[in-house]
């Protein structure tokens, strides 16, 4: 099969606005269902997934979440309009149906994506932890124990003490899939 590949840059109107490196991978002929890919806690690009979902007809798009220019340096308030951009920019590309699929911290990102953003078709989270955890990376070395993040019902991500413990609850569940 023969694939289309290219960096580019994805723009969003978050909180912090700016924008965001991609990759993207997709077959020659565009129109078929369309995957975000997110990775871990390295925020990386992750470029090889995304060329194995082109390969399977999918066109495929990762994006640095966090860590880059402009980015917070971890994972902390990273805004979900990230992600929103970037399905909207497969859906530009002809995607008729729009997954995302991501790998343990980027899996907790597909599923408060997929609550809050109703054009999110369909998730596939790969390692998800049981717990949604904020304020993780470098800025936040200092705390003694992380927080939890959960979404307040009009949509605002928030963050909020763990337990004595280091533990908290995810206040943010999948209710149903759509489609």
């Amino acid at each position: 099969m023969n694939l289309v590949e290219r960096t580019l840059t994805v723009g969003h109107n978050g909180e912090r606005g700016g924008t965001c490196e991609g990759f993207l991978a997709a077959p020659a002929q565009e129109g078929g269902p369309g995957v975000l890919v997110l990775a871990g806690s390295s925020g990386r690009i992750d470029a090889e997934r995304c060329r194995i979902r082109a390969r399977e007809g999918l066109t495929a798009l990762s994006v640095r979440w966090f860590g880059g220019p402009g980015q917070p340096p971890g994972i902390c308030e990273v805004p979900l309009e990230t992600f929103v951009s970037a399905t909207g920019l497969l859906r530009s590309r002809g995607a008729r149906r729009v997954g995302v699929l991501g790998l343990s911290k980027g899996a907790e990102a597909a599923l408060h994506l997929s609550v809050l953003d109703p054009g999110t078709d369909a998730v596939v989270a790969l390692s998800p932890t049981s717990l949604t955890w904020a304020d993780v990376g470098p800025e936040h070395a200092h705390l003694r124990r992380p927080s939890r993040r959960g979404c307040d019902p009009g949509g605002a991500v928030r963050s909020g003490p763990a337990d004595r413990r280091g533990r908290g609850r995810c206040d943010v569940a999948v209710a149903a899939l759509r489609g």
